[in-house]
C-alpha cells in the first residue's frame, strides 16, 4: 500500500518510540497531528510489529470510575481525550458500552451544534473547514453527520479533473510537484513504443464505452461540464437552439463520445 503524502519521514521516527512503547493509537495520532485512522493505516507499515492489546484491557478500573465522574460532571469529548490520551471514538465508544449514554455518536452535541452541521455540512468546500466552528475532530463530526443522515453531494466540492476524488487527495496532488512530474514521466516512458499496451488498453476502453451502465454513470459525473462546455452551451442557447431539441450534451455513437451534438443550425434571423 503506498504512502500517503501527509506521512512524512519524520513522521515514522517521532511515532516509533511511542509504538514501541505501547501507545494508544490516539496518543500516537494526537503527538503526530493526524487522525487514530491514519496511524492505524499507515504507521503499522513502517514501525515493527508489536503485540496487540485488547481495547478492555486498556481501560483500568480505575479509568472507569473517573470516566463516569467525568462524564456526570458534563465534561465534553476533547476533555476526555485529554485526560485518557485517547481517541474521540475510543472515549465515546466506551460511554456508550457503559451505558451513560444510548449512542456515542451523540455523546456532547447539542441542538445548536446539529442545526450548523445539517445547515453547512454540504456547503463547505471540505469537512475540515467545520473542525474549528464545531470544536470537534473530523472523524466525530464524519460520524455524527452519518448517524443525522446528511449526506454531501461530492459533484458540488470536486473539481471535474478529480471526479470520486477526496479533498485531501486533491490538495495532496496539487501541492506535491515532484510528484506530478514523475508520474508524467512514468507514464511516457510506460505509453512511448508500447504498442501492445495501447492495442490492448483500446480494445478494453472500447468495450467499456459501451456499457450503458458505465454511459449513465459518466453523464451523471460530467453533467456539470467544463467551463469551456458551459460556455459553450450558453452560446447555443443565445442563438436560439434548445437543448435536447436542437442539441445534446455528452452524446454517445456506440463507444465514440461528444461533448455537445447539435442537431439542426439556428435559425437565420438569429444571425
Amino acid at each position: 500500500m503506498a504512502m500517503p503524502a501527509c506521512w512524512t519521514t519524520e513522521m515514522t521516527e517521532k511515532g516509533l518510540e511511542h509504538w514501541l512503547a505501547g501507545r494508544s493509537y490516539g496518543f500516537i495520532a494526537k503527538e503526530l497531528g493526524v487522525s487514530s485512522s491514519v496511524v492505524f493505516k499507515y504507521g503499522k507499515q513502517v514501525w515493527p510489529s508489536r503485540e496487540e492489546k485488547k481495547s478492555d484491557a486498556q481501560w483500568t478500573e480505575g479509568d472507569l470510575d473517573k470516566l463516569r465522574q467525568l462524564v456526570s460532571e458534563g465534561k465534553s469529548v476533547t476533555e476526555l481525550t485529554e485526560v485518557f490520551s485517547r481517541s474521540d471514538k475510543a472515549v465515546r465508544v466506551k460511554i456508550e458500552k457503559l451505558g451513560l449514554n444510548k449512542d456515542y455518536r451523540t455523546y456532547g452535541w447539542t441542538d445548536e451544534q446539529d442545526k450548523i452541521l445539517r445547515e453547512r455540512y454540504n456547503t463547505v468546500k471540505s469537512v475540515e473547514e467545520l473542525v474549528p466552528i464545531l470544536g470537534k475532530s473530523l472523524q466525530t463530526i464524519v460520524s455524527r453527520a452519518f448517524a443525522l443522515k446528511i449526506r454531501r453531494n461530492r459533484a458540488d466540492h470536486l473539481s471535474p479533473n478529480f471526479h470520486g476524488k477526496s479533498e485531501s487527495l486533491k490538495r495532496a496532488w496539487h501541492n506535491n510537484q515532484a510528484r506530478r512530474i514523475n508520474v508524467s514521466q512514468a507514464m511516457h516512458k510506460f505509453w512511448d513504443g508500447n504498442d501492445i499496451q495501447k492495442q490492448k488498453h483500446s480494445v478494453m476502453a472500447k468495450e467499456l464505452h459501451l456499457d450503458p451502465k458505465y454511459q449513465a454513470a459518466m453523464r451523471e459525473v460530467m453533467k456539470n461540464g467544463s467551463s469551456i462546455e458551459r460556455k459553450l452551451w450558453k452560446y447555443l442557447e443565445i442563438m436560439g437552439l434548445k437543448e435536447n431539441t436542437d442539441w445534446k450534451r455528452h452524446f454517445n455513437i456506440d463507444y465514440y463520445s461528444f461533448d455537445v451534438v447539435v442537431y439542426r443550425a439556428a435559425p437565420p434571423s438569429r444571425f
